[in-house]
């Protein structure tokens, strides 16, 4: 069952071994996605011992770092502090700065992974040739909504006084427009694929946080969006930027998903050809 908790001492051990065995039998690295709940409580001693396997085979460490948005800056300084402690070669995976407000943040935190480089370290990035993300839909609420997994997330949205608490802090960190989120997939209604959350909104007569939630309720947390958010600047810099490689980031779909009525996000298939 799930568990919203730092590993143990005796867990930890146990992933390293796993890990070990697995570079061992021919990985080429080791890869978190800190901004994900399954994830998010992982601290930084627990990544740092982990990606010491890494290093003592020559592997890369490629991480989808704690934050986009507000958390940029502090996120990359983490993901330098890991790398600087284990030694071990890092890549930030689909590196980007998400909303407005924060897009001139990209600037700075490029300037600390050359800086990082400067210092000795063995860091890059990755990147993919559009203003348009794809995510599952769960991360745009507050944290502690996610804690303990899908089974505790659509137990507190059930509840009146925390959808309240939900929407006042979702209302307070905000980096992005409901007209410019767009859902691409959602197990409860293959309907609301194609719409924004501002229409969606709208046809049922709520405020966008309130979509949201009901959305995520109703497929149990299953709702993936695509997010207008990126600069179109901080992009091109990304991708003509030396210590990058273009990566796709994009999933991988059957002939039956199009029929379910997914949106496809054009990166899947238009990465590479668009970049060049």
């Amino acid at each position: 069952h799930d568990e919203f908790r730092a590993a143990t001492r005796d867990e930890l051990a146990k992933m390293r071994y796993t890990l070990r065995q697995a570079l061992e039998e021919g990985a080429l690295g080791f890869s978190t996605g800190l901004a994900y709940s399954h994830a998010k409580v992982a601290t930084s001693e627990e990544v740092s011992a982990l990606v010491e396997e890494v290093e003592r085979v020559g592997g890369v460490w490629a991480s989808h770092i704690r934050g986009e948005a507000e958390e940029l800056l502090p996120a990359v300084n983490e993901t330098i502090q890991i790398a600087r402690e284990s030694g071990a070669a890092v890549e930030i995976s689909h590196f980007k700065a998400m909303g407005k407000a924060h897009w001139p943040n990209f600037a700075s935190a490029v300037k600390m992974v050359e800086n990082a480089r400067e210092d000795g370290l063995n860091i890059t990035f990755d990147c993919y040739p559009y203003t348009i993300t794809g995510s599952v839909l769960y991360t745009v609420l507050p944290d502690w909504v996610e804690e303990g997994g899908r089974r505790e997330l659509v137990k507190r949205l059930k509840d009146p006084s925390v959808r309240i608490k939900v929407m006042e802090e979702m209302r307070k960190v905000r980096y992005y427009e409901y007209e410019n989120v767009r859902v691409a997939m959602s197990t409860a209604d293959p309907a609301f694929a194609g719409k924004t959350i501002a229409r969606i909104a709208r046809e049922q007569g709520v405020s966008g946080e309130e979509a949201i939630m009901n959305m995520l309720l109703a497929a149990e947390g299953r709702v993936v969006s695509f997010m207008d958010t990126l600069s179109e600047e901080n992009v091109e810099a990304a991708l003509k930027h030396p210590l990058s490689f273009v990566a796709s980031d994009g999933a991988g779909y059957r002939e039956s998903d199009e029929k379910k009525g997914f949106l496809v996000h054009p990166r899947s298939f238009g990465a590479f050809p668009r970049f060049l």
